[in-house]
């Protein structure tokens, strides 16, 4: 796992403690020494869940409950994992408490204490908050498992259940995440406020549907954008800390809203700041004119563009402009062009389904032939085969230029 997925999963983690007020850490998932927190777990109980995180794929949702009814959510990221729990779903009552902890009415009373004094998360907020957090790690449209697991059903058994069987079962569940939460980072990496804005509105016309306030929904959905957010600018190379001032100004003020009305002014001064600050990096790095034509780029990826429409929106002849562009970005705006392109398109065939003429589409790039051909010379693949891989790499991410790959003499000067 890479330093930036790294530290998405802790903000992650951070927020799901801080909301809920749950134990929520990261873990090497092969960790032998591994074993769920609390007081009534049993040592095979621990053995179960060991077998459960050695048999699972990336990207998966484990919704655990053990024998003592008390709940643990384990999510699967490549080599690690992490811990949400222990938790309760319910409150129990004197019949309710298993046999084993009931003998004598002073270790059920002690139980029922424990139980109760156990954060209370419902089954829906716990998924909700494990979907989150793959469209925070991965995008969107992620293809996860999510597997439901009463320890009590295989407390006694050797073999554990068949994995096709719990793919089967998410299958069934459908939990896949929305092509638009993936549009909304993209934006958001973009500095595309206009675009970010419209897709933030379509991801909450369900929660506008309802039509009122619920004070849980409005702390999720906000907290939810506010992740988002947080890896779109780490991954447009926003610096940490003008990141966090934002992000940290944003939480305060989310804690006072009393409306609904408030809350989406709130989100859409969010949006802005956020795509301002990336823009901002650009300015900041080159010339008025070239951050500009940066800008445009950005703004009308899926349009054709021309050399000589950008100078002309900057205020540059064609010539002037193309040979200021490669002095201060170290390539020509047509190459940075196409691989800006490429890299929308690579994230596009990993995390969304969308055709291969849609994507075209989408890129700018009418012609499927010609976008094939550029994806193969970047990538060294066809974007079928890169679609069958289901990798992208964090240094494709980003929309903005690397400036660590530009020789000395050509990084521009600040003015």
């Amino acid at each position: 796992m890479d330093q930036v997925m790294t530290a998405s999963v802790n903000a992650g983690l951070l927020f799901i403690s801080s909301i809920y007020g749950v134990n929520a850490v990261m873990f090497d998932r092969a960790d032998e020494q591994f074993c769920l927190p609390g007081d009534y777990v049993s040592s095979r109980e621990n053995e179960i869940v060991c077998q459960l995180l050695e048999k699972a794929k990336n990207k998966t949702a484990f919704f655990v409950k053990n024998t003592a009814q008390i709940c643990y959510c384990l999510l699967v990221v490549e080599e690690k994992a992490m811990l949400v729990g222990p938790y309760r779903d319910e409150t129990l009552r004197g019949s309710d408490v298993p046999e084993h902890l009931a003998e004598a009415s002073a270790q059920r009373n002690e139980f029922l204490n424990y139980h109760r004094g156990l954060p209370m998360i419902t089954l829906e907020q716990i998924k909700l908050m494990s979907r989150t957090m793959w469209i925070a790690l991965y995008g969107s449209e992620v293809s996860s498992v999510e597997q439901e697991v009463s320890l009590a059903e295989y407390f006694d058994r050797n073999a554990m259940p068949e994995w096709d069987l719990m793919e089967e079962a998410q299958s069934q569940n459908g939990a896949q995440m929305n092509d638009m939460g993936f549009f909304f980072m993209e934006q958001v990496r973009s500095g595309n406020f206009e675009k970010a804005l419209a897709a933030h509105r379509r991801m909450m016309s369900r929660r506008k549907k309802a039509n009122r306030f619920i004070l849980l929904n409005t702390i999720e959905g906000t907290s939810r954008l506010r992740t988002m957010i947080s890896i779109a600018l780490r991954q447009a190379h926003v610096p940490d800390t003008s990141a966090h001032i934002l992000l940290e100004e944003y939480k305060l003020k989310m804690r006072i809203v009393t409306s609904m009305e408030e809350t989406d002014r709130l989100n859409q001064k969010l949006i802005e700041k956020a795509c301002a600050l990336v823009r901002n990096g650009w300015s900041s790095s080159y010339s008025q004119s070239i951050a500009q034509a940066i800008d445009h780029i950005h703004r009308d990826l899926a349009h054709p563009l021309t050399v000589t429409e950008i100078a002309d929106a900057v205020g540059l002849t064609p010539n002037a402009f193309s040979s200021k562009f490669h002095e201060e970005v170290g390539t020509s705006a047509t190459a940075y062009i196409t691989t800006q392109r490429m890299k929308s398109a690579a994230q596009l065939l990993v995390y969304t389904n969308m055709s291969m003429s849609s994507i075209c589409s989408h890129i700018g790039m009418m012609d499927a032939n010609y976008f094939s051909n550029c994806f193969k010379k970047k990538y060294g693949m066809t974007p079928t085969a890169f679609r069958k891989r289901g990798i992208v790499l964090e240094e494709w991410f980003s929309h903005a230029p690397d400036l660590s790959a530009i020789p000395p003499e050509k990084k521009p000067k600040k003015r």
